[in-house]
């Protein structure tokens, strides 16, 4: 309660300090109130944004608007009030994963340092998704860390409880989608973890010419061990991603595999057809009826490259830490290094080098 009550006061002082939300809070707005006019299927139909966070928005404006009436602001304190609220709860699932990694003291010093971080306690004053997916995500990763203790406490290797906890985080990583795409991620790393166990077990070959082709032998076998590890861990997270993303597609008209690709990884559009029956109301085009598109300028400011997106990533990292809270966590990390073997360890470390990878890549072809 305490660290609720952390978090509630530092996101009362910034949202209270902050003139306006952030300019990206205008287009979540802009999709809420057509949620509230609308209806939500008709978002969920005709709108390229990621749904979930537009809608909490529009639930909460309709819950204000109610208790206090309507006043000018209202659109801006709804994204705002939006944003901080699982901003507030992320602490929670931070705590509890701290707590099954570490210890209590680690936990309380680690929820606390989340509730001050600058690139963090800015994110309910912004009115932006981030919050939301954050909350999503985290709780996601905690339960995935669960099922990694879990099932090194199930010695007998059957169905336990581990499954509920991971199914639980495939409910929670299918929430997080909805909100923005890079959740996906979170599945690739626990396959990733789960083959790099299996090659672990396996053990490597010896350095004999012998030894070398019997390894090329068992090349099949290995794999299909993996496959076999594998499979039965990604599809129970799977059915829990699937419990809120098939309904979620059936309602967008995402009739086939290329169509639901694109609404999860956002970056469905209406077609043209959906276009002339979208009408008024749909966003972003021109008045003709055409769909709006934007093409990238050739005289852009835009840092691309590898090299840009690695100076970049390392700078946005140390803002975020806020440094002096970066060279604590380092240091802890450091003392605790010879610890974090455990196969939770190993999958957010695999977590973070995906994460990392698909970061790198992303601002290096997009630019930053």
């Amino acid at each position: 309660m305490g660290l609720l009550g952390l978090g509630t006061l530092v996101q009362a002082v910034v949202i209270g300090r902050a003139t306006v939300p952030s300019l990206d809070a205008v287009r979540f707005a802009r999709t809420a109130r057509t949620a509230v006019e609308q209806g939500p299927l008709h978002v969920i139909r005709w709108e390229a944004e990621q749904p979930l966070f537009p809608l909490w928005v529009a639930a909460v404006h309709e819950t204000m608007a109610w208790h206090g009436g309507e006043f000018p602001s209202i659109w801006a304190a709804s994204t705002q009030v939006a944003a901080a609220i699982p901003l507030v709860l992320t602490v929670v699932p931070i705590y509890f994963l701290l707590l099954r990694l570490f210890n209590l003291r680690i936990a309380l010093v680690g929820a606390g340092l989340f509730c001050v971080l600058p690139e963090v306690r800015r994110l309910g004053a912004d009115g932006i998704s981030d919050s939301t997916h954050l909350f999503f995500l985290t709780v996601a990763l905690w339960t995935t860390v669960e099922y990694w203790t879990a099932r090194a406490r199930t010695a007998t290797g059957r169905i336990g409880r581990e499954t509920a906890w991971l199914a639980l985080a495939g409910f929670f990583t299918g929430l997080a989608v909805l909100v923005r795409a890079e959740a996906v991620i979170l599945p690739i790393a626990l396959l990733l973890t789960i083959s790099l166990e299996q090659v672990a077990l396996a053990g490597l070959p010896g350095k004999s010419a012998a030894a070398i082709l019997r390894s090329l032998g068992l090349v099949v076998d290995r794999s299909m061990r993996v496959f076999r590890a594998a499979a039965g861990p990604l599809a129970i997270h799977v059915c829990g991603a699937a419990l809120v993303l098939v309904p979620y597609l059936a309602m967008a008209g995402a009739g086939t595999p290329q169509a639901a690709v694109a609404r999860v990884l956002g970056r469905a559009a209406p077609t043209a057809s959906e276009t002339k029956t979208a009408g008024k109301h749909l966003a972003w085009q021109t008045p003709e009826g055409r769909p709006l598109h934007f093409a990238v300028k050739e005289g852009s400011i835009r840092q691309r490259g590898l090299a840009a997106a690695l100076g970049q990533y390392g700078k946005e990292l140390a803002a975020m830490f806020s440094y002096g809270a970066g060279a604590l966590a380092l240091w802890a990390l450091w003392r605790h290094c010879r610890e974090l073997t455990r196969p939770a360890d190993r999958f957010l470390q695999g977590f973070f080098l995906v994460f990392s990878v698909a970061v790198i890549g992303f601002v290096a072809r997009e630019g930053y």
